[in-house]
C-alpha cells in the first residue's frame, strides 16, 4: 500500500469509529461513568445533565463521522495528492463539532 491509500483507509476507519462511539451516546445508553462519554464537571451534576451533554456530544460524533466519510470519499475520488489536506479537514471538523456540542450542552444545562 502506498501512503495515500493508508491514509484513506485510516480516514475511513476513524470515521466509522466516530459513528460507532457516537450512537450509544446519542441514544442515551451510557450511564454516568469515569471512562466513556463527555466527562466534564457539569455532566456529573445530575442525570439530566449527563444525558443531555452526552446526547448532544454523541450526535456531534455521528455528524463528524458522516462528514469525515464524505470528505474522505470526495478527496479520494478527486484530489488524491491532497491527502494532508484531507486529514487536516477531518481533524478540524471533529474539533469544531465537539466544541460546539459541549458549549451547547453546557449552556442548556444552566
Amino acid at each position: 500500500m502506498n501512503d495515500i491509500s493508508i491514509l484513506t483507509l485510516t480516514s475511513y476507519v476513524v470515521s466509522i469509529v466516530y459513528i460507532i462511539v457516537g450512537v450509544p451516546l446519542a441514544l442515551n445508553w451510557i450511564k454516568p461513568n469515569a471512562w466513556y462519554g463527555i466527562r466534564i464537571h457539569r455532566a456529573y451534576q445530575s442525570l439530566d445533565a449527563w444525558y443531555l451533554i452526552n446526547g448532544v456530544g454523541g450526535k456531534a460524533f455521528i455528524l463528524a463521522g458522516l462528514i469525515s466519510l464524505f470528505v474522505t470519499a470526495l478527496f479520494q475520488t478527486f484530489w488524491l495528492a491532497q491527502s494532508i489536506v484531507m486529514a487536516t479537514v477531518m481533524v478540524g471538523i471533529t474539533s469544531v463539532l465537539g466544541i460546539i456540542a459541549v458549549l451547547y450542552a453546557v449552556v442548556a444545562t444552566r
